[in-house]
């Protein structure tokens, strides 16, 4: 029974895994949409969208044996947030592109965070 439940487990972490390439694509688009965003509406949009794929790395990761990614998308979670709270600020643009970086890197393999 226990071998079936890790086996189980196993089966997961491989899809949660695999489908991180995808959810790195599909961020890095939502990157490009937040910096070329004419209006705030758009804006908005984009960082809701990468705010909503950071929490899902978020909680799964750390359910998966991936707790620095799941620390660093966290990060990046927070960091879309205060970007829509104060849309002017250089400081959070500028901390959600470092969040960025550190959950590419971790996701690329590369340790960066």
């Amino acid at each position: 029974m226990e071998s079936e439940l890790t086996s189980k487990i196993e089966v997961l972490r491989q899809a949660f895994e695999d489908k991180l390439i995808e959810r790195r694509a599909t961020m890095a688009a939502g990157v490009e949409d937040i910096s070329e965003a004419v209006d705030a509406a758009t804006r908005e949009k984009a960082l809701l969208n990468l705010e909503n794929i950071a929490h899902q790395i978020s909680g799964s990761g750390a359910i998966f044996g991936h707790k620095e990614l799941g620390i660093a998308a966290e990060a990046l979670e927070l960091a879309c947030r205060q970007s829509r709270d104060d849309p002017t600020s250089s400081k959070a643009a500028e901390n959600l592109m470092t969040c960025w970086n550190g959950v590419v890197g971790l996701i690329d393999g590369d340790g960066t965070a």
